[in-house]
């Protein structure tokens, strides 16, 4: 009996992912793993990069901090309203375009440049967090327009998964790297760019109908009502 129970289970599993899985959740589940890697990555490398080309102490590191955050809080606002009138695949690709700007800029300036100039470094970063709120916004709200209503809290748990993974692999990427500084850079670009191959294979996929809105998780829905 247990055997039986067990067999049935699986098989409601691999049913529901034959129905999540397709070109364009794969190509948002890439993005979510991409944006929180490079996200922790920036994070771990950030502080002894500064210190060791700017000098800059732990007081005037986390005055860069505060800054980014300021930054990235008035973006997340701003692309929250604007994310009512764009597609959701369109703010992902404007979201892209900082990123592959402000990663090919901090690669270039680390390898070419012996002694980078602050002001260069400071523009690199702030194009790279301007870039990643038109991730943070999008990723999770376009997987549940993709799926069928049932399959939300399924797809909301891989998406969740894929997120701890990137926030796992990201700094060990960074900290691996962390004498050669342009190296986590250029990693970090190549993921991007293969982000942007596959984003521009899959985005007619990606495209949701006006009315379509994001769908609640059967348990949050309990929740709420």
């Amino acid at each position: 009996m247990k055997s039986k129970s067990t067999s049935t289970s699986n098989s409601s599993i691999f049913k529901t992912l034959s129905r999540i899985i397709t070109r364009a959740t794969i190509t948002v589940f890439i993005a979510q793993f991409i944006l929180f890697f490079n996200q922790t990555s920036m994070e771990a490398i950030l502080a002894p990069l500064t210190e060791e080309f700017y000098n800059f102490t732990p007081f005037e590191n986390s005055l860069v901090f505060v800054g980014i955050t300021l930054v990235f809080m008035i973006m997340y606002a701003l692309i929250t309203q604007f994310s009512k009138y764009v597609q959701d695949r369109t703010l992902i690709a404007i979201g892209l375009l900082f990123e592959f700007i402000a990663l090919t800029l901090a690669s270039l300036i680390f390898i070419f440049i012996e002694s980078p100039p602050l002001w260069l470094f400071i523009f690199s970063v702030c194009f790279f967090v301007i870039g990643l709120p038109f991730f943070f916004c999008c990723t999770g709200s376009l997987l549940t327009k993709l799926v069928d209503d049932s399959d939300v809290g399924f797809a909301s748990g891989l998406l969740s998964s894929v997120t701890n993974l990137g926030n796992i692999f990201g700094p060990i990427w960074a900290g691996t790297f962390e004498i050669e500084y342009w190296l986590p850079f250029v990693g970090e670009l190549g993921i991007v760019v293969i982000l942007i191959f596959v984003f521009s294979i899959s985005f007619s996929k990606l495209y949701i109908p006006k009315d379509a809105t994001p769908k609640v998780p059967e348990e949050e829905e309990k929740l709420i009502n």
